[in-house]
């Protein structure tokens, strides 16, 4: 649910994309969006930064996280993400979104410090290219 209170940030920030893949996503569509996030246990919590506003948060409850089966492509608007990083899956409790971290030094531990407290841990690797 977007809000516009600054969160408490206990988590490491990096940046980030998203999109809904299946269902529905309060605050996302099925066009990726790029922003800064911090991640915690079970949980993105997006800044939207907007033009001339102060920004808004996200703030996604991650289910699951999947291994990721496919790599980001190459677009104009996202020059800034490395055209070979992995698109991961994550469950929420209304939908599927994939999630490309945008600097690979920040894969492992975004992946292993967003599963949820209390899951079996998956250590997921880069995959090789």
């Amino acid at each position: 649910m977007p809000h516009d209170a600054e969160p408490v940030r206990p988590g490491r920030k990096l940046a980030c994309g998203l999109r809904v893949v299946d269902g529905a996503q309060a605050g996302l569509g099925r066009e990726w969006s790029f922003e800064i996030a911090w991640v915690t246990p079970g949980r993105l919590t997006v800044a939207r930064q907007r033009l001339f506003r102060p920004p808004t948060y996200l703030t996604v409850r991650i289910l699951a996280v999947y291994t990721p089966t496919r790599v980001f492509g190459w677009t104009p608007w996202a020059q800034s993400v490395n055209p070979g990083a992995p698109v991961v899956q994550v469950r929420t409790a209304t939908a599927v979104l994939d999630w490309v971290i945008e600097h690979p030094e920040d894969f492992r531990w975004a992946t292993e410090l967003v599963q949820p407290e209390g899951a079996v841990r998956v250590r997921l690797e880069m995959p090789e290219l």
